[in-house]
């Protein structure tokens, strides 16, 4: 196993808040991501870990859509969430009144590479985004054929959010694209800790120092599990 691999790999609950400890006493926030779907029981688990590590007022889950019902019934006044896996989907009144029911908490994650999500970004004046760039696809009309055309529309995604929205959150490790959005932040009067990044662990460990050193609210996304058995 490569240090890259170790750094990356999935931990199990227990480890994720060990780790989740660490990043918070250094100043970081944190992310719990889970690729799976997570039932109530699970959900509370997780959200009972993160209170007793200390680390709740800093941390939210992020995790697929249709775990969302379930984790209404997870909720704490602290903890916020991130919903993934419907990308792809407009954002309805459906989808929008089950999300406003987190009471601000809760967000959902959108791609710039489709054509669709700069109107919603122009339009989630009472929405947190999070957004993050997906990839470019030839020949689907409902997404953008190319990386440039991708970056262009993550910026007029990122004014939009930042001019408009609450809490905007860009998951994005392009140092470029990183400093388009502090200049945008700086230029429509969006102060730090009113917007924030969320960047992998393990990964450009030296630009997340320097983004937290410079002031910058940094979120740190560790991927976890659910396992039966600690490790």
């Amino acid at each position: 196993m490569g240090v890259l691999d170790f750094l990356t790999r999935t931990r199990s609950l227990e480890q994720a808040c060990e780790l989740a400890m660490a990043l918070a006493d250094e100043g970081f926030w944190i992310s719990l991501r889970s690729d799976d779907v997570l039932n109530a029981d699970q959900l509370h688990r997780a959200s009972i870990a993160l209170q007793a590590a200390g680390v709740e007022g800093v941390s939210q889950i992020s995790l697929p859509i249709e775990s969302l019902a379930d984790a209404s019934w997870a909720m704490t006044p602290d903890l916020g969430w991130v919903f993934t896996g419907a990308e792809s989907s407009p954002l309805d009144t459906s989808m929008l009144s089950r999300l406003t029911s987190f009471h601000g908490l809760a967000a959902v994650r959108r791609y710039a590479s489709l054509r669709q999500t700069e109107s919603e970004c122009r339009t989630a004046a009472d929405l947190r985004v999070q957004l993050a760039a997906g990839e470019p696809a030839r020949g689907e009309r409902e997404f953008y054929p190319s990386s440039l055309e991708v970056d262009k529309a993550y910026v007029r995604c990122a004014k939009a959010l930042l001019r408009d929205a609450p809490a905007p959150a860009f998951a994005t490790s392009d140092d470029r694209l990183i400093e388009i959005l502090q200049a945008l932040a700086l230029r429509l009067g969006r102060a730090p800790g009113e917007y924030e990044f969320c960047l992998a662990h393990g990964r450009g460990e030296n630009r997340q120092r320097a983004l937290r050193d410079a002031g910058e609210k940094v979120r740190i996304a560790i991927a976890f599990e659910m396992r039966e058995f600690n490790d």
